[in-house]
């Protein structure tokens, strides 16, 4: 049903909460270590899934399924759920595995220095006159490192929706 439930989610995200699904955020290591540990059928030891980081299992046991708007700015929300034919696929090794390649991820004497690249893209950059916010979108090279571009304008996040890379 559209429309939105006071100032702070779409009816959409409502029952998207109330169907299991929530922002990645939401999902802590203990609500999804129990909601694996219900499941029937399992081919794996639950103990082992103590033993592994919060993010790996968030990158590895969830999937993004769906997007809502939240806040009064109707921002947009990626959802997430139980990544179901991955965990009845898997097993004790497969487990093992991926506690051994958070282990040697961890291991890493020296930080990873980031790649610096210049690339032309065109961007936006939003002024307000009195009440009224205007948008004026500016095409310039720009050193890229890492998630963002750096302007003249300042640090913009290369994965926004008004950011393009024009070569």
């Amino acid at each position: 049903m559209s429309g939105y439930d006071g100032y702070s989610m779409s009816n959409n995200a409502v029952d998207a909460y109330e169907n299991g699904e929530k922002p990645i955020s939401k999902w802590t290591k203990w609500e999804l270590i129990n909601q694996i540990a219900v499941m029937q059928e399992l081919n794996f030891s639950k103990e082992k899934l103590k033993k592994l980081a919060l993010s790996t299992l968030r990158s590895n046991f969830l999937f993004c399924s769906s997007w809502h708007h939240t806040s009064s700015h109707y921002n947009r929300t990626d959802f997430y759920s139980l990544n179901l034919s991955y965990i009845k696929e898997l097993s004790d090794e497969m487990i093992d595995e991926l506690i051994a390649n958070q282990k040697s991820n961890n291991d890493l004497k020296e930080p990873i220095e980031p790649i610096e690249v210049i690339r032309k893209v065109k961007y936006v950059v939003w002024t307000r006159q009195n009440r009224h916010y205007y948008a004026d979108v500016k095409i310039a090279e720009c050193r890229i490192i890492g998630d963002y571009a750096y302007t003249k304008d300042g640090r913009k996040d290369i994965w926004a929706d008004s950011f393009e890379f024009l070569d």
